[in-house]
């Protein structure tokens, strides 16, 4: 399960810059695969390492909707401007 939880928070990370919302989802399953295989053994780097990885994936993924929607704002207001 700590493999598991690695790869898919990689993969999150991977995704977040191409399709943020699978970024997100692969994000939150990387965060709960972590944490059930950080409860099967404590000392397990690798849970701790998808785990983290889960964890960026999610920020990243709520960093880049932000910018997505800033810059989608900003695109719609300079586009009333000009009319």
């Amino acid at each position: 399960m700590a493999v598991a939880a690695l790869v898919v928070g990689i993969c999150s990370i991977v995704f977040d810059f191409i399709f943020v919302w699978l970024g997100l989802i692969l994000g939150i399953v990387a965060i709960i695969l972590g944490v059930m295989a950080r409860k099967q053994n404590p000392t397990d780097g690798k849970a701790t390492a998808g785990l983290v990885c889960g964890i960026i994936g999610v920020a990243l993924a709520i960093v880049c909707w932000v910018a997505c929607a800033a810059c989608a704002s900003a695109i719609i207001g300079a586009a009333g401007s000009l009319s």
